[in-house]
């Protein structure tokens, strides 16, 4: 949303009138608040992958990364996963199994 916006939705719908720098400061911890949030998430991947193997050994986890150089930090690229049960079931229904 734009400044602007925020202040207008402030003015119209809570009767308050703000100035730019307090909705800038407190639009700016807002997104800290989301992309922290998201940061944290991706770094989980990597136990959510774990757990899923440890609940079943036939479950496949993979975690891709792209990583353009050494000294550039890895990006989350794919995350794949299969259940045991889901290949168990595709193998039978290939199978003729019906």
């Amino acid at each position: 949303m734009k400044l602007s916006d925020i202040m207008t939705d402030l003015r119209t719908y809570q009767s308050v009138g703000v100035l730019i720098y307090v909705v800038w400061m407190a639009k700016k911890k807002a997104k800290e608040l989301i992309d922290g949030y998201a940061r944290k998430q991706y770094t989980l991947l990597w136990r959510y992958a774990a757990e899923l193997q440890r609940a079943s050994l036939g479950n496949t986890c993979k975690i891709n990364v792209d990583r353009m150089s050494l000294s550039v930090q890895p990006r989350f690229g794919r995350f794949y996963f299969c259940f045991d049960g889901c290949k168990q079931a595709f193998i039978y229904q290939v199978a003729g199994h019906s």
